[in-house]
């Protein structure tokens, strides 16, 4: 009992989200304290009665641990205490729990070899448990961080996520038989990478085990599927494929996936209450990708386009409008025929990933030319995929090579997230009588944010447009004039 006690409390979304919404209670200056107190006890005390309840019941256990995520303990034990405890003089001392968890990762992963049979010995990369690789990656950059510059610093992150997120399904395998498996999987598996059963990532659900997404873009068709399951929209077609009248009809698998698909959106919510739009910033793939054509540009010494406030509209209108018909699509995908049509169209079972410029790239990157998908025929919704899938290809290049993130107003992935980074625990603050409007903040933006430089009343300069890149904080002249904080614990600041 106590053991599944334990495992729930750590690796359950929803402790994550509760310790979340607790600490968005204590950082209210607006509630007394006593107020804080009683509500934060209150959460918590109910959610432990929930987590008894759970160990008690055979049935409630099975839908408990159904949405438990491997994520979870590096966040609870991790990643929140590493921000708090910043500026802490206790910071020093908690800085031994991530050597032992690098060490204790070493060690698995040692003895996984040791562990294959000697006949079949080969070199099969990194084999570790994915709870344990979570918490070695997260342990390594906590450890890393105090000995860089915060540029240096954000790139490291940037290389470390995109190598796991787009070469992770192949570099990290949970253990030697899950690697066999890959193997035979490639020497199979067709280069049009849209059949699901070839696109395994590591955290696949098994009987007891959720989805597991990211807020940002990384993609589930690169070869064996990456690390995660993919992104955020990914999550919410698959919403809108549920079959309700078998959910109804309490159907065991329907709701089994409906129970995997909570535990997604939960960690879903935890992690962009958490960190807003922060993924954007430092995690998803496709921004990597876009800064190093960002980059290329720069080399050449080539100029870059300023998006008026009117196309940043009308970006992220575009935007919202594709999101919104490829879930609209997705819906539709229950009701094909038996020829896949819908009312005389071909709808592929992910909409919006067949034009996901993801799809088109993270494969190819991870896997080489021959996994780039194959283009879509004129049957799909009547051609148009097949013009789409170029066109919004080329609109991403062109996005980042004649602009800065343009294409970061249009993405449906971050548009989501955004709704998070101002009222998340995850803010920029701003001491406007320190700031002399030098508009440094405006020039190394890669959103074109104003809002920095051009607030002088409210202490808050997060917006909704803002990924936490903290380009801001590092580049401003004025010393302790913007800060990032976490859970109302300043994290870093500018310095002179």
């Amino acid at each position: 009992m106590p053991v599944r006690f334990l495992f729930l409390l750590l690796n359950s979304p929803f402790t994550t989200l509760i310790f979340a919404f607790a600490l968005f209670f204590i950082n209210n200056k607006k509630l007394l304290l006593k107020t804080k107190i009683k509500i934060t006890l209150s959460i918590s005390i109910f959610y432990l009665i929930v987590l008894t309840s759970s160990i008690l019941n055979e049935k409630l256990y099975t839908l408990m641990r159904g949405v438990c995520n491997p994520l979870n303990p590096s966040l609870i034990l991790l990643l929140i205490p590493s921000l708090i405890l910043r500026k802490s003089r206790y910071y020093k001392a908690f800085l031994t729990f991530p050597v032992a968890i690098i060490l204790l990762a070493i060690f698995a992963t040692i003895n996984e070899y040791l562990n294959i049979p000697f006949e079949e010995r080969i070199f099969a990369w990194i084999i570790i448990h994915p709870t344990l690789l979570f918490a070695a990656f997260f342990s390594f950059f906590i450890l890393l961080e105090p000995i860089l510059d915060l540029n240096s610093f954000r790139y490291a992150v940037r290389a470390g996520a995109f190598v796991v997120l787009i070469f992770g399904g192949f570099m990290f395998r949970k253990n030697f038989t899950d690697y066999k498996e890959m193997l035979a999987r490639r020497k199979t598996a067709n280069p049009g990478v849209m059949m699901i059963s070839e696109t395994t990532p590591v955290l696949y659900p098994d009987e007891n085990s959720s989805y597991s997404y990211l807020p940002s873009a990384p993609c589930r068709f690169a070869p064996d599927g990456g690390y995660v399951q993919g992104c955020n929209m990914e999550m919410f077609q698959r919403f809108m494929q549920m079959n309700y009248k078998k959910l109804a009809n309490n159907d065991i698998v329907e709701m089994k996936i409906v129970a995997k698909l909570l535990g997604a959106l939960i960690s879903f919510l935890s992690l962009s209450l958490l960190a807003g739009r922060w993924f954007c910033g430092w995690i998803c793939p496709l921004s990597t990708i876009g800064d190093i054509i960002d980059r290329i540009r720069r080399l050449f010494k080539l100029p870059h386009l300023k998006a008026s406030q009117p196309v940043k509209i009308a970006y992220f209108f575009s935007g919202l409008n594709l999101g919104f018909f490829g879930l609209v699509l997705a819906k539709l995908y229950p009701h094909i025929d038996e020829n896949g049509k819908f009312m005389g169209c071909k709808i592929p079972i992910f909409p919006l990933c067949k034009i996901c410029p993801a799809q088109q790239i993270c494969p190819v990157i991870a896997g080489g030319i021959s996994n780039y998908p194959p283009i879509p025929g004129w049957e799909w919704v009547f051609g148009f995929y097949r013009l789409f899938t170029a066109a919004i290809l080329v609109f991403f290049l062109a996005s980042f090579a004649l602009s800065r993130r343009i294409w970061c107003y249009f993405c449906p992935m971050g548009m989501i997230s955004g709704i998070f980074t101002r009222g998340g625990l995850a803010e920029l603050k701003k001491e406007p009588i320190k700031c002399n409007s030098c508009g440094v903040c405006y020039e190394v933006c890669p959103m074109q944010i104003d809002t920095v430089r051009a607030e002088m009343k409210n202490t808050n300069v997060s917006s909704y447009d803002c990924i936490l890149c903290l380009k801001c904080v590092e580049k401003c002249p004025q010393n302790k004039c913007l800060h990032f904080e976490f859970a109302g614990k300043k994290v870093v600041e500018s310095k002179f």
